[in-house]
């Protein structure tokens, strides 16, 4: 597991800095921590409208559909929001009895959202289900914040080459 975990972080940040677009790299991100983390769902989620507004961007799972995936939320909505608002990772091990927890999937029992920090900001948030309760331990949530420093390093350089190039 913990290789698995070291191989797929190295391909998320060679492919950040292969200039491979930024899209593309949520979506490897997310396929990543899910399968690493052994989470049944998942989402990658984006600020828009000036750090207001989440907006779904890569999507990890069967429950999907085309219209959950066009969901948004305000920023403190949610145990998503509550990331955006607060950029500490949130872990709730039994969503039934969480005041945070707003229901998109009806299979989520245990939800992990990790913030990715771009220029000390929440750029974007890993959103991680499982239909287990109590799903995730202390060494899951570490290795899922380790590779989102990793990711956000890797795209905080990217972003501040762009900058520079322009």
């Amino acid at each position: 597991m913990e290789e698995d975990f070291l191989r797929e972080a190295i391909s998320i940040l060679r492919k950040v800095h292969s200039r491979c677009p930024l899209e593309k790299i949520c979506s490897e991100i997310l396929q990543g921590a899910v399968e690493n983390s052994q989470s049944d769902f998942g989402s990658f989620v984006r600020m828009e409208n000036a750090g207001s507004r989440l907006k779904i961007t890569a999507i990890s799972g069967k429950s999907w559909t085309a219209e959950r995936s066009q969901l948004e939320l305000n920023v403190g909505d949610g145990i998503t929001g509550q990331v955006a608002a607060t950029g500490e990772t949130y872990c709730s091990n039994d969503v039934s009895s969480d005041p945070h927890y707003i229901c998109v999937l009806d299979e989520v029992a245990s939800e992990l959202a990790i913030p990715v920090k771009v220029d000390g900001e929440v750029w974007g948030i890993i959103n991680l289900d499982s239909d287990k309760k109590g799903h995730y331990d202390a060494s899951s949530i570490l290795r899922m914040e380790l590779l989102a420093e990793m990711v956000a390093s890797a795209i905080e350089f990217r972003v501040h080459t762009d900058r520079e190039q322009e």
